[in-house]
């Protein structure tokens, strides 16, 4: 009979290349009371056959199939899947320190108001020696407005570096599927649950592996502004108004434009324009920006830095 603390949630798609590695990484905590809850997101490649492979040697893995529905439909079927206290996240291309889950377990035991606790991290490419940038985010205990604030601010918790107990996921309907905030729904998981007081706590320590190659699906942007005001916008929050959360979003936008405008292709600067006009109702203002920038990119500058100044 499965009687596990920890359920570690894994989508997965195509990634025969990295998923025995994943796993291994998984198998290699020096906390061992886990299930591994991998969810194929219809994979076309030899993913599959290397899980099962991986379940022949270890009863702890365990594999669902799923037609092609995307990460927030694949983590929502492993957590209905999941026998843990908590949930632990990892994709199928990412990789633990071996203290992982043993140090974020005895943040829960030794301080029982927390509900959720991330850690920081590297980026590597190829090696974990390789390290490309690391994640560094707010440590120890939060407080909870603080928390929301920094998170609706538009920062983020890797995903691949939290741990929640399952009951406050369950109690908000877990993760969100609408296409329009893929790749951003782990965003707003979080933002969602510091909404609903969640006691969050940082450890200042680096306890993940976050691999960057071409293939993967967050590589041109893991946080783009297009999702994220998505994400933001499609939550229903208690904390803020509607018409607060839309402000902050405008702002937020324009901030973006300004501070991006050098860096973003035309086509991606209308994508990101277009949020002003839908959902976010300003049309003139979108109409606008498109004329400035039609000027010139010195010229939206000018006048988009003394509209925000």
């Amino acid at each position: 009979m499965r009687n596990p603390i920890v359920s570690v949630i894994v989508p997965t798609y195509n990634a025969e290349k990295f998923v025995a590695e994943t796993i291994q990484s998984v198998q290699a905590q020096t906390y061992s009371n886990w299930e591994m809850i991998i969810v194929d997101d219809g994979s076309t490649d030899n993913t599959a056959s290397i899980i099962k492979q991986a379940i022949e040697n270890d009863s702890r893995i365990h594999y669902y199939y799923q037609t092609n529905g995307k990460q927030g439909k694949a983590r929502n079927l492993a957590i209905k899947h999941a026998l843990g206290k908590y949930l632990a996240f990892i994709d199928a291309d990412d990789l633990w320190h071996p203290q992982k889950l043993e140090k974020q377990i005895h943040v829960f035991d030794h301080i029982p108001e927390v509900d959720l606790v991330y850690c920081n991290g590297i980026s590597f490419m190829d090696t974990i020696q390789n390290i490309i940038q690391t994640h560094q985010e707010p440590s120890g205990l939060r407080k909870i407005d603080e928390q929301f604030q920094y998170l609706l601010s538009g920062k983020s918790l890797p995903n691949l570096s939290v741990m929640v107990k399952k009951d406050c996921v369950d109690e908000i309907g877990g993760f969100m599927e609408d296409l329009r905030l893929q790749n951003a729904e782990d965003y707003q998981l979080w933002l969602r649950l510091a909404d609903h007081h969640c006691q969050m706590y940082g450890l200042d320590e680096n306890l993940f592996y976050y691999r960057l190659h071409p293939n993967q699906v967050t590589n041109e942007d893991s946080m783009a502004m297009e999702q994220s005001v998505w994400a933001v916008y499609l939550a229903s929050l208690k904390k803020i108004s509607k018409e607060e959360k839309h402000n902050l979003l405008i702002i937020r936008v324009q901030k973006y434009l300004l501070h991006h405008v050098d860096e973003l292709s035309s086509e991606k600067f209308k994508k990101i324009n277009t949020l002003l006009k839908f959902p976010l109702n300003k049309a003139w203002q979108e109409s606008y920006n498109r004329f400035l920038y039609a000027l010139s990119k010195r010229t939206f500058k000018q006048v988009k830095y003394r509209q925000l100044n």
